[in-house]
C-alpha cells in the first residue's frame, strides 16, 4: 500500500453571483393570487388531446421512433424495444419566469430535463404562455390542484392537462 495523501480545499471567504430579477408578478402576488399558487413543483396526473391521446401515451410518445416511407412518402411510428418509458411528467415553475420539466422513471430518476421560459400572458393570471409560442388558459388552480387547456396553433390540437403539486 503507498502513502495517502489528503487534500483540503479551503472555502472560506466571500461569494456572489448575479441572478435574474424575480418577475414583476412575483413582488406583487398575494397569497390568493394564481402567481403564488402556480410556483411550485408539479407532476402531471391527467392528459387528453383531440387526437384521443392519454397520459399513458404522452409518456411513451417518449420511446416513439418516426419511421420514413420513401415509396409512400409517409411517416409511421413505433416503440424502441430498448426504450425505458417514464412514469411520470414533472414541472417546476419559478418565481424568475423559468421552468425546469423532466421526464422520471420509476425510481425518480431523470430520464429527460428541459428547461426554458414562462410568463402570464393575462393581467388575470388566467393565461400563460411558455417560450414564446404555447399558450396555457387556467381552468382549475389551487395550492395542490392546476388544471390548464390548450390549443395548438391553427386549432388542429386541444388538450386538457391536469396536475398535483409535489410537496
Amino acid at each position: 500500500l503507498g502513502d495517502i495523501e489528503i487534500v483540503c480545499v479551503d472555502l472560506g471567504g466571500s461569494y456572489s453571483a448575479d441572478k435574474e430579477p424575480a418577475m414583476e408578478e412575483t413582488l406583487s402576488a398575494g397569497l390568493d393570487s394564481n402567481h403564488y399558487k402556480v410556483v411550485r413543483n408539479w407532476q402531471m396526473t391527467f392528459y387528453s388531446d383531440s387526437e384521443g391521446y392519454d397520459l399513458a401515451s404522452f409518456l411513451l410518445q417518449f420511446c416513439e421512433v418516426e419511421n420514413y416511407n420513401s415509396e409512400t412518402g409517409e411517416y409511421s411510428y413505433s416503440i424502441d424495444p430498448d426504450c425505458i418509458p417514464p412514469s411520470a411528467f414533472q414541472v417546476n415553475l419559478s418565481t424568475f419566469g423559468t421552468y425546469v420539466t423532466m421526464l422520471v422513471d420509476d425510481s425518480g430518476s431523470p430520464l429527460q430535463v428541459e428547461t426554458g421560459t414562462w410568463a402570464w400572458s393575462n393581467s388575470d393570471q388566467t393565461e400563460f404562455i411558455v417560450d414564446d409560442d404555447w399558450t396555457g388558459t387556467i381552468s382549475n388552480l389551487t395550492l395542490s390542484i392546476w388544471e390548464f387547456n390548450s390549443i395548438e396553433e391553427g386549432g388542429d390540437l386541444t388538450a386538457s392537462y391536469g396536475l398535483t403539486a409535489i410537496p
